[in-house]
């Protein structure tokens, strides 16, 4: 989710804040020059935010066939062709995307030089850092965000009132500083590193005084507050209300949907995320494939299993790319497993690849190849119903599952610990720290050499419990302890960022 891009419609506002007109002389918003032109750039943005992309691109041809709408035209063409491949992964859309960027940098060229005209080319160069990494084209994405990040610190340092720019800038600050060690030590190389105070600061500032990238950046403080901060911050209340302000809009139902997904309120997710399904087979909007799969999922996690297998088979047969692919493929064959139907999930888990080195895909791969040599035992089942169950919210269902298999006398060591792991889970998130520490110190105990996660993410946990408590050094020693685990066990990157950021936010805090 780090790398969704959402261009959104913003308001009708500029960096000297005067209404739009004639005036050769200022600065203009998006380098237009006229009432008429900044009219046409709306109708197409409105266009935009709702996913009607034909009609969005009908708009922003006219405005670039205008003598002063060719850049501010070309940028926003290139937006949709972006969004087109982020959300479908389809090739034609990526070189869409290359031919219409390529156009605007040569046209950019020929522009006064002004903020806009440095903005919109950083801007280009940070989507095109997303389509080369999606492309695995690692060195180009390094270079191209190398040139944004410039461009963005130029701008905030230079023109400080220029509060368009800070979106930008606080993504990519925030963005490199949750990458894995790996990654930013390569980027440090190429002449960037990141800050995630520094970028949080930036975000919220064009999410308060930005024009046309205030909803943007609204919208990414609410990403990275459940992918950074574990939802402590306002990222909910941020999404509610642009989802009340563009209610026709699949892009920010489908991103409430994902937060309250994330956030263990399974049912309320569903009537989200259903809405922004209704525009399935609509062909005046374009469709968000992920809404499928995270609408299967959270089905599932409702152990709903026939009505997850709809949509996670729906994603399956429509994505064209490999995103979400590896644990859509698992849990659906998961699903079918706890239908009883062996063989529809054993052909699923076949088709689980890790074509990518994400902690999601390896993961699914890893527990996939598991699953085709030994079917779920019932008490496996059971655990996953009491994980599903947690993850949905249902913490009273999911205590009295997750308590029987800790007290099976039959159960594996592996079995106790993860059970126990997310008791620990369970007790943290009802107010119960004590019982929490007991359950993740048990975790830590049963620790299995083999790749499973629960001890040191338990170590993490118990870190968070501490830091809560105004424990700084036993918070620290916690967090230490979790990314002192060596081997490459489950989510073991996400664990890395997360105590790295814990242990920033604790030293920003003494």
């Amino acid at each position: 989710m780090v790398c969704l891009w959402l261009s959104v419609a913003g308001a009708k506002a500029q960096a000297d804040g005067q209404p739009a007109g004639t005036n050769a002389g200022r600065v203009a918003p998006m380098l237009l020059a006229s009432d008429e032109s900044v009219e046409i750039m709306e109708l197409g943005r409105d266009a935009l935010i709702n996913f009607r992309f034909h009609d969005a691109e009908a708009s922003f041809t006219r405005l670039a066939n205008r003598p002063d709408g060719r850049s501010a035209g070309i940028y926003h063409l290139s937006v949709v062709s972006f969004l087109r491949y982020l959300m479908s992964d389809r090739q034609a859309d990526m070189e869409a995307f290359v031919l219409r960027s390529d156009e605007l940098r040569r046209t950019l060229d020929g522009e006064r030089d002004t903020p806009w005209r440095h903005l919109l080319g950083a801007e280009t160069n940070l989507q095109r850092t997303v389509v080369w990494a999606k492309q695995g084209r690692y060195v180009r994405a390094a270079l191209s965000g190398r040139n944004a990040y410039r461009t963005y610190s130029s701008l905030v340092s230079t023109h400080p009132e220029f509060h368009e720019a800070y979106k930008g800038y606080g993504v990519l600050q925030t963005a490199i500083s949750s990458l894995p060690s790996t990654y930013r030590r390569f980027l440090a190389l190429v002449g960037f590193t990141g800050d995630a105070e520094a970028g949080s600061r930036a975000l919220r500032v064009a999410s308060v005084s930005g024009g046309y990238m205030r909803e943007e950046a609204s919208a990414y403080v609410s990403l990275f507050d459940v992918l950074l901060e574990g939802s402590r911050g306002d990222g909910e209340e941020r999404l509610r209300r642009l989802h009340d302000a563009y209610p026709e809009s699949p892009l920010f139902a489908h991103l409430l949907g994902y937060y309250l997904f994330e956030n263990r309120k399974a049912v309320e997710a569903e009537r989200v995320l259903r809405k922004a399904a209704t525009s399935y087979g609509d062909a005046r909007v374009f469709y968000i494939d992920y809404v499928d799969h995270f609408l299967g999922m959270t089905l599932f996690r409702q152990n709903r299993f026939e009505d997850a297998v709809r949509y996670l088979q729906r994603y399956r047969d429509n994505h064209g790319g490999e995103a979400l692919m590896a644990p859509t493929m698992l849990y659906l064959g998961l699903a079918y497993e706890m239908l009883d139907r062996r063989n529809d999930a054993v052909e699923a888990y076949r088709l689980v690849q890790a074509t990518r080195e994400l902690d999601a895909d390896v993961v699914s791969n890893r527990w996939a190849t598991r699953l085709i040599e030994h079917a779920m035992s019932p008490l496996e089942r059971q655990l996953l119903r009491g994980a599903n169950a947690y993850d949905a919210g249902n913490y009273r269902e999911a205590q009295d599952l997750l308590v029987a298999v800790s007290e099976e006398n039959g159960a594996s060591k592996s079995i106790r610990s993860e059970a126990a792991y997310r008791l620990g889970r369970l007790y943290q998130a009802t107010d119960k720290p004590d019982l929490a520490l007991e359950s993740y110190a048990e975790a830590v105990r049963l620790r299995d050499e083999g790749p499973q996660r629960w001890a040191p993410w338990s170590e993490y946990h118990i870190g968070e419990i501490h830091a809560e408590r105004g424990n700084a050094v036993e918070a620290r020693a916690a967090f230490e302890r979790a990314l002192s685990y060596d081997g490459e066990y489950d989510y073991y990157q996400a664990l890395e960022s997360s105590a790295r950021h814990a242990m920033t936010r604790l030293e920003q805090e003494s």
